[in-house]
């Protein structure tokens, strides 16, 4: 079964719509792993972009967002690169202000596991917490500069993978907000400003790219992207991130990390998370 198949699987896709996105992808030589797609130019980027969505992780950092995080680490090691890792903090903060010390909480808790990630791979990690001023600012002079303004419909088709547009509740103002910034922090100018360099990769999961490719419209230069698998669901019918039960993870006292797989579940599925955590151990 090959990964768009799973995918296909994964999001109820026609093959029509899985050939649309396979054509927007060529082989990456440097991403052999079977979780990736392929990416959009050749070039060998100076830094790695990546960052987990932690809306879902205030009981406990989901295998999800660890697989996120752990990707662009892996890839930022093949091309000895500089990888930055992208929290989206302040985002959830401005949806569930009251929630505002259990995100920063959360954030401090991510940071310390990527202390432990990063020297697996022996890569220099900087973390972007957008709730701290600095990062805020730049953000929020970027939306402006960029004049980004997205409306609730594109706002709420903005990780759409497909053209066809399902009913879904439109976005309110404040989720559009939230939006503006996101689609900042994938766009040339922004990711100049944090690092101050200009050759980049973006390394996502895949249902990241139409946010990617809306944000390429304020884009005198693109930076590249290069589009893994969305992790699956145990029972490989959605995605890891909208599953109710996540598999449970332990830290061995040596660092290393354990996944607690059923034995019930698909087997293109263990198979996956298998590789997910020979991927965060650095035992390929």
């Amino acid at each position: 079964m090959d990964i768009y198949h799973k995918f296909k699987l994964e999001l109820s896709l026609s093959k029509k719509e899985v050939d649309e996105l396979k054509k927007q992808f060529i082989s990456y030589p440097h991403a052999s792993l079977p979780i990736f797609f392929g990416s959009n130019t050749d070039k060998k980027p100076q830094v790695v972009i990546g960052g987990p969505c932690i809306r879902y992780d205030l009981t406990a950092i989901s295998l999800n967002s660890l697989y996120q995080i752990v990707v662009p680490i892996y890839v930022a090691s093949k091309f000895k690169a500089d990888c930055y890792i992208f929290l989206g903090v302040q985002e959830e903060i401005i949806l569930s202000p009251k929630k505002y010390f259990e995100y920063k909480k959360l954030a401090e808790e991510i940071k310390k596991l990527i202390q432990i990630l990063a020297p697996k791979y022996q890569v220099k990690v900087k973390i972007i917490d957008s709730s701290l001023p600095k990062y805020d600012d730049i953000i929020e002079k970027t939306v402006r500069d960029l004049k980004i303004k997205l409306s609730q419909e594109d706002s709420t088709y903005l990780f759409a993978i497909t053209r066809k547009r399902s009913k879904k509740k439109m976005h309110s103002n404040i989720r559009c907000i939230v939006s503006e910034r996101v689609a900042a922090c994938h766009t040339q100018r922004l990711l100049k400003r944090i690092t101050e360099k200009d050759n980049f990769m973006i390394v996502e999961d895949i249902e990241q790219y139409p946010c990617y490719k809306y944000s390429t419209k304020f884009n005198d230069q693109n930076p590249g992207f290069l589009s893994f698998l969305p992790a699956p669901a145990p029972d490989g019918k959605s995605t890891l991130f909208k599953a109710k039960n996540q598999p449970k993870m332990t830290i061995s006292p040596s660092g290393d990390f354990r996944l607690n797989i059923p034995d019930n579940i698909e087997s293109w599925v263990k198979e996956i998370y298998q590789l997910i955590e020979k991927i965060i151990n650095n035992k390929l």
